[in-house]
This record gives structure tokens, C-alpha cells and sequence, in this order.
């Protein structure tokens, strides 16, 4: 059974609620997030937009995984906080967020920080293509990259055929190495061409995942739960009023 957000508190036996305000949760807060995502779980509690990604993630046979793959919605929807609390906490992963800096430049840099046998390496592709063979992580492990707000990437580059970020990409395999971008979702016909450039269809829950925005019973639920952690609501769900 899953227990409506409404009913989350301290005094329910789950994880207190911390408010983040406009930023985003991170791996800091992945003790209470899945309480925050809406939508069916499975017996371990985990929602199902969260599962469908793991599952292609943790897959080691090619043929369940997915080389790149993309989150996709509207703004402000989540996509951000489901990812760096929900997802990346039991993975291993390099994220990069492209309103910031050159993705390819920054992944460069981190994968060299974290896998010193990379230190080498004069370009992202030549060190995509090492972990691709398998000759930095550990049997049976594989590395996830993750590129947040995508489309200020896509805006840069409109013809993306020859672009380095392209040509890096290619080494994903799905066993290895994959890339997991995300996006508003006013990009879908912009990174389907960028994904055409990788040989790469996208596929609903295979691929790619929609995230929505909260229906209004879910966003109030939420809001309840961030009430009662400010102190506004009482504890417990059945001292508030229906109104």
C-alpha cells in the first residue's frame, strides 16, 4: 500500500520532511525524498518512474539497458531533484549540469578526477572510449552520465553531427558506459534530432521517461507535509480540517 503524501510526518514512523525551498534535493535528502514522488511503488516503496530507470540502469545484458537515454517535462516539475536524490544516490555516476559550463569539458575534468588512469586522456572521447572497454571500473560495475538542462546545450549547438559532447557519446554501450540527459520537454523535437546523430530512437520507459507535473491532490499532500515541518500543521493527519 502506498501511503499518501498527506500522512508523511515524524509521527507517522517516516523519515521527517526538510523543505529545500526553490533548490533542488540532492543526495543529502534521499532518506525522505521517495516520499515526495507520486505514483505507484513496488514492495520496496520505490516509485515507478524510479524503478523504470534503475532497472535499465543496473541491467548488464545490452539488450535491457540503453546506451543514452533522456528524462524529459515541463519546468519546474522535478526532474532535477527525482534524479540527484532518487536515482544517482545508489549509482555510480558523474553529473553535470549544462546551464553552467561545457559538459564536455566538465565530464572530461571529473572522469579524470575520479578514475586517475584517465588522467591521459586528451579528449572525452578517448576517455569514453576506455571506460567503454572496461579498463577503469571494477567487473560487473558500469558508469552513468548525467547532463541536467540539456536544452542549454541544444541551443548552442543546433548542428550537433561533429560536435565533440557527439562524438563522445557514441562510445556509451549500455554495459559499461551510459549517458542519461535531461530536459524541458519543448526540446523533445530538438534532442530526437541529437539522438538521430547517435543512431538512437526513443522509446517510452525504455529510454526515456516523462515527468509531470503534481496533480493537485498530490500537491497538496506535499504541501501539508512541508506545513507540518515549519511547524504550521499539526502532526498528525487527522487533526486537520477538510478545508
Amino acid at each position: 500500500m502506498t501511503l499518501p503524501v498527506e500522512h508523511v510526518s515524524a509521527a507517522d514512523g517516516l523519515v521527517a520532511i526538510l523543505p529545500k525551498g526553490l533548490c533542488s534535493f540532492d543526495a543529502a535528502d534521499s532518506d525522505f525524498f521517495l516520499q515526495l514522488v507520486p505514483g505507484p511503488r513496488n514492495r520496496a516503496g520505490v516509485p515507478d518512474m524510479i524503478r523504470v530507470m534503475k532497472e535499465r540502469i543496473e541491467a548488464r545484458r545490452s539488450e535491457d539497458a540503453f546506451s543514452v537515454g533522456c528524462l524529459y517535462g515541463p519546468s519546474g516539475c522535478g526532474k532535477t531533484s527525482i534524479v540527484k536524490a532518487g536515482l544517482l544516490p545508489t549509482l555510480v555516476s558523474i553529473y553535470v549540469d549544462a546551464a553552467t559550463a561545457s559538459p564536455d569539458t566538465i565530464l572530461l575534468e571529473r572522469l579524470k578526477g575520479r578514475f586517475p588512469l584517465l588522467g591521459d586522456q586528451p579528449s572525452l572521447t578517448a576517455a569514453l572510449t576506455t571506460v567503454r572497454r572496461g579498463e577503469v571500473l571494477p567487473e560487473g560495475h558500469k558508469l552513468l552520465l548525467v547532463i541536467d538542462q540539456f536544452e542549454q546545450w541544444l541551443q548552442a549547438h543546433p548542428n550537433s553531427r561533429e560536435n565533440d559532447l557527439t562524438t563522445a557519446l557514441r562510445q556509451c554501450n549500455g554495459t559499461h558506459l551510459q549517458c542519461f540527459v535531461m530536459m524541458r520537454d519543448d526540446f523533445w523535437v530538438a534532442v530526437n534530432r541529437f539522438m538521430r546523430e547517435l543512431d538512437i530512437r526513443l522509446v517510452e520507459r525504455v529510454n526515456s521517461v516523462m515527468i509531470d507535473l503534481f496533480d493537485i491532490d498530490h500537491a497538496t499532500g506535499v504541501l501539508s507535509s512541508f506545513g507540518r515541518a515549519y511547524g504550521r500543521l499539526p502532526a498528525t493527519s487527522s487533526l486537520l480540517s477538510p478545508q
